[in-house]
């Protein structure tokens, strides 16, 4: 499938309606610290190209957490991608807001611990940039126990001009290709991915040499049909049963960390295990 990513459609769906109290809380203060970029970046452009004093999408949620939240399944992987230029000023006005946050939970009877990281991504697209983690983790002081767990990664966009498009040429399947803009509270769909959603199709965003560069994405899209009851549209099943198990079967040193974290995913699914077998030998692995 060429890329298709020609329109930006906002929909009211239904992830604000899904989601935890805790994760409003977050990106409600997350939207917040939007807003303060915006006041002191008057000038800077946003992931949608926008410099009008309302426009503050500077943050935007990408990928499986959209999705999930879509199906109304749980999910606590939080991936962000940050309009360029933003990077800095986001994450000094959201660690203000995490210790707004850290106060209330307190006067209610919980312990907010964030603990933060930098990592630089080392694959793909993505190569030498800094992935910024904060894992937070919210305790009822009373008992210890853990009430929420939430990971949140932040990735500034390699341009200013055209940030979404470019982005979804580094995504993989239309359903994966969703964003959540915090500020608006509102689903970005720029390739048709809540109507593959809605018919549970597995459809390539980019062409098919785009996608499978990255060669784990074949054992992802048998994970995703037999985990999350996708169907592999035609054209794309035709270029697995072509080309999956000749790629798989000759991948190179610096491509096995992918696979075999993919392979993990799928062996952890123990109940499925004979349907996973099936499938990988039907691509000839």
């Amino acid at each position: 499938m060429e890329d298709n990513s020609t329109s930006l459609n906002k929909t009211l769906e239904n992830v604000g309606e899904n989601l935890g109290e805790d994760e409003t809380h977050m990106l409600a203060h997350l939207k917040q610290a939007c807003v303060k970029v915006r006041t002191n970046l008057p000038k800077l452009p946003d992931l949608l190209g926008k410099t009008e004093v309302d426009a503050c999408s500077f943050a935007l949620v990408a990928g499986g957490w959209v999705r999930d939240k879509l199906l109304n399944k749980p999910s606590k992987d939080i991936d962000m991608i940050v309009a360029k230029g933003a990077m800095g000023l986001l994450l000094q006005f959201f660690r203000e807001q995490i210790q707004i946050w850290k106060n209330e939970l307190f006067r209610l009877g919980f312990t907010l611990t964030t603990v933060e990281n930098k990592q630089e991504l080392g694959a793909g697209v993505c190569k030498g940039e800094d992935l910024i983690q904060f894992d937070l983790l919210i305790t009822n002081r009373d008992d210890g126990q853990e009430v929420e767990h939430i990971d949140l990664d932040f990735r500034e966009v390699g341009t200013v001009a055209n940030s979404l498009k470019e982005d979804l040429k580094t995504r993989d399947f239309t359903v994966n290709s969703l964003y959540y803009d915090v500020a608006e509270e509102e689903t970005i769909d720029m390739c048709q991915g809540i109507q593959d959603l809605r018919a549970r199709i597995l459809r390539c965003t980019n062409s098919f040499d785009v996608t499978f560069a990255d060669v784990s994405r074949y054992l992802r899209g048998i994970r995703f049909c037999i985990t999350k009851g996708f169907k592999i549209e035609d054209d794309l099943r035709k270029h697995f049963e072509e080309k999956a198990g000749r790629v798989l079967n000759s991948i190179g040193a610096n491509e096995l960390w992918s696979i075999s974290k993919e392979l993990d995913k799928l062996l952890k699914e123990q109940e499925k295990l004979p349907e996973i077998v099936r499938s990988l030998a039907k691509l000839g692995m």
